[in-house]
């Protein structure tokens, strides 16, 4: 169903395709919620002043995010429909929090084929809608196989290299010199909270999304999402 009407634009724009969660991750939330506490309980997030993504933004798992020209907004909406109407609802889980030298903190998903099937069909259909020479971020750079996806799909992290997860924070403000240390300091603090925290909580996807993002690819607007069917019962 369609949530807000697209404004009529003729620029690109970074959307992200995703795999939203069902109102009942209660374990995940939960976990999430208790992770930014110990941290800001350690000064780690006051300090270097980090906002957790959530609950400003919305959990989700990237499945494809690339600019799009918004001329070929409905067409984006079409195709995902299409392809997604047999999908059903999935249940991950999750595997572990991982931290890298710049501070971004995401909780990553233990594979799934199922998953990884969404997100290599969906980068098939849309890549084609895709936005012209797209940029490479810099941290893909120094990956020739990473920067050969980007300019065949408009993406670096897609098919083998398509690690879902739930994106936590990050730290791009920072000097690097800080983000070092806070890496350092994130590491101690990760091996404390997993001695003392189960980490492989159910994860559960309920619907597609397809939304404006911002450039650490949080969801800023949804603009449609197709509900996933339930398993049938037998």
């Amino acid at each position: 169903m369609s949530i807000v009407q697209i404004r009529q634009d003729f620029s690109k724009q970074l959307i992200n395709v995703h795999l939203q969660l069902s109102p009942k991750n209660h374990e995940v939330t939960r976990l999430i919620n208790e992770f930014n506490t110990f941290l800001e309980q350690k000064k780690l997030l006051s300090h270097y002043g980090i906002k957790p993504y959530y609950p400003h933004f919305p959990l989700h798992i990237t499945l494809f995010m690339t600019d799009f020209p918004m001329t070929n907004s409905q067409l984006i909406k079409e195709r995902t429909q299409k392809l997604t109407a047999p999908w059903q609802t999935i249940k991950l889980t999750a595997q572990d929090f991982v931290v890298s030298p710049k501070g971004y903190v995401m909780l990553r998903l233990k594979s799934n084929p199922t998953i990884e099937r969404f997100a290599n069909d969906l980068v098939t259909t849309l890549a084609p809608l895709r936005a012209p020479n797209p940029s490479i971020p810099s941290w893909a750079k120094p990956d020739p196989k990473r920067v050969a996806l980007c300019n065949q799909y408009g993406s670096p992290n897609v098919f083998s290299y398509f690690d879902p997860h739930l994106s936590i924070f990050s730290a791009d403000h920072l000097h690097p010199k800080q983000q070092m240390t806070l890496y350092n300091e994130l590491q101690q603090a990760l091996k404390e909270f997993t001695r003392t925290h189960n980490i492989d909580v159910a994860v559960y996807g309920a619907s597609i999304g397809i939304g404006l993002a911002d450039e650490s690819g949080q969801i800023t607007q949804e603009l449609w999402s197709f509900n996933l069917n339930s398993p049938a019962r037998g």
